[in-house]
């Protein structure tokens, strides 16, 4: 994901042209700024689910914000803990988790 940097200082979005930016530590700097914005937006909210996306954001948001430093997910270990479900799903449960551990490793 490339974000977009304003050209000109302290313009709308809507009216300024964009630069695309390629330095990490520059786009940790503008994505903090843009969760910044959001969170700001979202407490003139009225709606209770907005204002608890709020603070879960905000609770997050070292997380969130070092992703666009270090571009590291966990999406390898959901995916491997989606695959672990479907398998204790089709078995119906193992009796035997030796069993269950080799299936998974099998599975990986």
């Amino acid at each position: 994901m490339v974000l977009a940097v304003h050209a000109r200082r302290k313009k709308k979005v809507s009216d300024t042209p964009l630069i695309w930016v390629s330095d990490h530590r520059s786009l940790r700097t503008l994505a903090r700024r843009a969760l910044i914005n959001l969170c700001d937006q979202m407490s003139k909210s009225t709606i209770k689910e907005v204002l608890t996306l709020r603070k879960t954001l905000i609770k997050w948001a070292t997380e969130i914000l070092n992703y666009f430093e270090t571009r590291l997910t966990n999406a390898r270990t959901e995916g491997f803990n989606n695959i672990a479900k479907l398998y204790q799903k089709r078995a119906f449960g193992y009796k035997n988790f030796q069993n269950y551990r080799l299936r998974l490793l099998n599975a990986g």
